[in-house]
């Protein structure tokens, strides 16, 4: 059989003439309206640029898209620059190099596939990290002129590289630093004059007789998705089996040859070619998409329509515009570009039903000059495109049910043309919707894609758009939902749109185009409740797109049935358990940013390390002060709770050690990938904020709207779980947050407010003292390592809590025995001094002051303190009656412990058991309790004395003395001045 391309065009980017397209394409002067290619100029011009370091580019598309396509482009003009090309796969990176990677000057490295390394990571995990390891060196070589390319879906990119996603879990140190580092450009569908400039250049190529059948693939852009692999495949399996160059080639191809479309599984046909037969002069206006018979539209210049009108346009409604209103003729000798032409129709809904915006179109109708022609109502393209009745969705048992509902089928098609509410999508298209997600979840279930789930249409609110499916685990453990919403106000749609979304915001979801064609179909599903069945195979082929989409949600959905299921029964358990999670992990978040140790370290020396700095700044009685971990007494005691988390997959243990680089377990790492997930990223960080400066209390809030709790129900202690992991995942620098600005504020206030005060911490079984200044010095060498740590962050918000709550605490002003010595030495000294004045031998009065000197300093003195609760703390029965004595008050300053001893029998009774250092101590104490009468007698004496009438006499006699001592001095200094006696005398 004749056909009129001489060859085909590869689909798998091994074509010779790839550069020759891609130039052709980018000949236009209309670049501005290409997607594609552009982004394969935006890629050679970092060739072009002088790198002083290798630049890394990450070009991400969904299958079929081109990314292989574009690659080999820049192989060629690669090498034509004369860089060396390396085109390799990440699997032979990974698995056969074990991750090694190197970029040598004036290099182009291609790496294709880089989705992949989600399924590489459970066996070649050490390997993903090498190579990870090995880029992040990479993007640091100084004078290396060279660009590396990774190729990756969209999906694969956000796995890999997003905020938590494989690249974060493994290396979150480098993370931030790598991902600032690597360009994303995110290939996009081919624009409606692309897709005209692709047809003609590959058809080109391929020297095609079908060349200047372009004008009449009009239609064509709205039957098919849009992506490159589809447009190769029109030229293939389409025009290039044409039998000769003629429309009406086209159409007998279309309703005789099911084959040569078969990969076009948006278009349709008739049945029979009795049309063909009795109109075949009507199916060359019909494809091409205009008439010159009447005038209700006008054929304008493509190149009149942008110099005239587009400008005034926002670029992206001027797109969506373009993408529908555009078409191409061919004629020999004229550039591409020049055969590019606007339909400007008179109506636009009757031209197209689903028009963006018709008033932009009346007013371009008005304003621009063109050829009066007749624009194709959309109902003539179903008149002569009409569906293949053997091809229906739907099958039942009983032939007559089918007929009836092929003929009410046919009437329902005819009133969605005619659908003038524009305002909403058809009823009955809204019902298939509806069936179609409900078909693509029970298929799910039965492929064990949605294990121990089952789903069920919720009651509908008539008034409303949204459909609710609710699904409930087989456990009855907990719910959460699928919401499908079809959109209300089409007027800012270029087509139709519906979005599904589950247990997120309405933000979150897929959005599904809703094109004619396929409104079609979901109108075959309403069909569903009248007791018809789905086709599977014409099913999955006529919804492939839209069911891949719902697909990556249901695995979603299936990985959040494990996490809320693991969550559920954890958090369950840990209750009986009867220990706090968080406390727990701040054995490991303390121990790490306080030694600033990476790698494997024993669970022991996490324990004995953080115990002593916990027991420095932890007090007992104060609620308020957050620097806590759980109180256990041994380190196996530890061991036995994270051995616990571990099973649970919460925390990951090797033995008996801990690895600091990579603690956090599976489903933690899961739950906090899901979660943040489903929060804004400025909230996260004001979140994470909270969470460090001890403030969070709207996280359990924010929990249950990313969760979507208020909407389906969900059981607390899943909301509680998921809280408590986000807290455990911002404190361990899993979750990255700045905070060293909020952290020297804090320390500047806490400096502020500590004093020189020494504090006692009496628990039964130990004694401690606490210098508030010593423990700010620590906090400082903390602060000096929380630069890059955010482990070290936590840890030092924690202390500056405990410091800011310890430093409130102020000396007694009470002490009975500090007022007893104070008063004493005022009484003595004021004695001393006057009767110094009268006799010259005070001693006895000095030895009194000496013995209250002596006195005070034993009280005062921290170092006889500090000994006597060493020698308490090395009895347990001395402490446990210390604290015994002691219970109503668990913390003292220095002061507060002598009064409490000076005043209770049973505390100077432990003192002086004790051991020497404390004997001392309370034989201080019992002398003050003697000299305090003592003192009272002096102070009696020293009035009695003081107001006797001797004393009084002498002071009397002084005064006289002292006057006329005054007078006679004042006669001198006169008779000196009136010359009666000379200087000398």
């Amino acid at each position: 059989m004749r056909v009129v391309c001489e060859k085909f065009i590869s689909e798998t980017a091994s074509w010779s003439e790839l550069s020759e397209v891609y130039k052709c394409v980018l000949s236009t002067k209309y670049t501005d309206s290409i997607t594609f290619y552009e982004k394969e100029r935006e890629l050679l011009d970092f060739l072009d640029r002088e790198k002083s370091s290798p630049i890394f580019i990450v070009l991400v598309g969904d299958w079929g898209m081109g990314k292989t396509f574009l690659s080999r482009v820049i192989e060629e003009e690669a090498k034509k620059k004369g860089y060396n090309v390396r085109n390799v796969k990440i699997d032979q990176i990974i698995v056969e190099e074990g991750g090694k990677f190197s970029v040598s000057d004036r290099e182009v490295v291609i790496i294709d596939e880089v989705e992949n390394l989600e399924n590489l990571q459970y066996q070649y995990r050490g390997e993903i990290v090498n190579f990870f390891t090995h880029m992040k060196k990479t993007t640091e070589m100084k004078d290396i002129n060279s660009v590396v390319f990774l190729l990756a879906t969209p999906s694969g990119y956000t796995k890999i590289f997003s905020y938590g996603g494989l690249l974060y879990s493994l290396l979150p140190e480098t993370y931030t630093a790598f991902k600032d580092r690597i360009r994303e450009r995110v290939l996009t569908e081919p624009t409606k004059v692309e897709y005209f400039l692709m047809l003609y250049c590959m058809l080109k190529s391929v020297k095609s007789e079908a060349l200047g059948l372009v004008e009449y693939l009009n239609f064509l852009y709205y039957l098919v998705p849009i992506t490159r692999r589809n447009i190769t495949k029109i030229v293939n399996n389409f025009l290039c089996q044409l039998p000769d160059n003629s429309p009406e080639a086209i159409y007998k191809v279309l309703v005789t040859r099911k084959e040569a479309i078969a990969d076009l599984y948006r278009t349709v046909e008739i049945s029979d070619a009795r049309l063909f037969k009795e109109e075949p002069k009507e199916i060359g206006r019909v494809l091409r998409g205009y008439d010159y018979s009447c005038s209700n539209a006008k054929l304008v210049k493509f190149s009149h329509w942008r110099e005239n009108f587009a400008y005034k346009l926002d670029p992206n409604l001027r797109r969506e515009i373009e993408d529908i209103i555009t078409v191409m003729k061919v004629k020999e000798g004229i550039p591409p570009d020049d055969g590019l032409y606007v339909i400007v129709p008179k109506e636009p809904r009757e031209y197209y039903p689903l028009f963006p915006d018709e008033d932009v179109l009346r007013e371009a109708y008005k304003a621009l000059k063109g050829e009066g022609i007749c624009a194709v109502k959309w109902e003539e393209v179903e008149k002569y495109l009409n569906v293949q009745l053997r091809d229906f969705l739907l099958e039942g048992d009983k032939y007559e049910d089918m007929q009836r509902v092929i003929d009410e089928y046919k009437e329902e098609a005819e009133k969605l043309l005619s659908h003038d509410k524009y305002s909403s999508v058809y009823p009955k298209v809204a019902e298939g919707i509806k069936n179609f997600v409900v078909e693509v979840v029970e298929l799910a279930e039965k492929e064990g894609r949605l294990a121990d789930v089952l789903c069920n249409p919720s009651k509908e609110n008539k008034k409303s758009s949204e459909i609710l499916l609710e699904c409930r685990h087989r456990d009855g453990f907990y719910t959460f939902g699928y919401k499908i919403k079809v959109t209300d106000d089409l007027s800012l749609q270029s087509r139709a749109d519906f979005t599904v979304t589950y247990s997120t915001s309405d933000a979150e979801g897929v959005v599904i185009k809703l094109t004619h064609p396929l409104q079609r179909y979901f109108l075959q599903l309403s069909y569903l409740s009248q007791g018809l069945r789905v086709r599977k195979p014409a099913f999955k082929l006529v919804f492939a797109n839209e069911i891949a989409k719902l697909e990556s949600l249901i695995d979603d959905i299936n990985e959040l049935n494990k996490i809320y299921e693991n969550i559920y029964h954890t958090f369950s358990s840990m209750e009986q358990i009867e220990y706090r999670f968080q406390s727990i992990m701040n054995y490991i978040i303390y121990y790490k940013g306080y030694t600033g140790k990476t790698g494997k370290v024993p669970v022991k020396e996490v324990f004995e390390t953080v115990r002593d700095l916990a027991d420095q700044f932890r007090t007992y009685d104060r609620k308020n002060i957050k620097f806590t971990v759980q109180d256990i007494e041994t380190s196996w005691r530890l061991l036995e709770f994270l051995s616990d988390l571990d099973k649970k997959k919460l925390v990951k243990l090797e033995g008996e050690y801990i690895d600091l680089d990579e603690w956090l377990g599976e489903y933690t790492v899961k739950v906090l990938e899901k979660v943040l997930k489903r929060m804004d990223k400025e909230d996260v960080g004001k979140l994470a904020l909270e969470v460090m400066t001890g403030t969070s209390k709207g996280l359990e809030k924010k929990v249950r709207a990313a969760l979507n709790a208020e909407e389906v129900p969900l059981d607390n202690r899943v909301v509680e779980g998921v809280s408590d992991l986000l807290r455990v995942g911002i404190r361990s620098g899993y979750i990255k947050v700045d905070t060293i600005k909020e952290v020297d504020r804090k320390l500047n206030e806490v400096r502020e407010k500590v004093q020189d005060i020494k504090l006692i911490t009496i628990k039964e079984r130990d004694v401690k003292v606490v210098d508030v200044k010593e423990l700010l010095r620590t906090a400082v060498k903390v602060r000096e390592r929380a630069e890059n740590s955010v482990t070290s962050q936590a840890l030092l918000f924690d202390m500056l809590d405990s410091l800011s709550a310890l430093a409130q605490i102020k000396p007694s002003q009470k002490s009975e025995v500090m007022k007893a010595i104070e008063q004493g030495l005022t009484t003595v000294r004021d004695l001393k001094d006057k009767v110094a004045k009268l006799v010259k031998d005070v001693t006895a009065i000095q030895h009194t002051e000496d013995e209250l000197l002596k006195i005070r300093k034993g009280v005062q003195d921290e170092k006889l303190i500090s000994d006597c609760i060493l020698v308490i703390k090395g009895d347990r029965k001395n402490t446990e009656r210390l604290y015994k004595a002691l219970n109503k008050v668990k913390l003292f300053t220095y002061t507060e412990f002598v009064d409490e001893a000076f005043n209770n029998v049973e505390v100077t009774s432990t003192l002086k058991e004790a051991g020497e250092e404390c004997k001392k101590l309370a034989d201080d104490l019992e002398t003050l309790k003697e000299i305090t009468g003592r003192l009272e007698k002096i102070k009696s004496q020293v009035s009695s004395l003081v107001n006797t009438p001797y004393i009084k006499e002498l002071d009397n006699i002084k005064r006289e003395l002292n006057g006329i001592k005054s007078t006679l001095q004042e006669v001198y200094n006169r008779a000196k001045r009136e010359g009666f006696i000379n200087g000398s005398s």
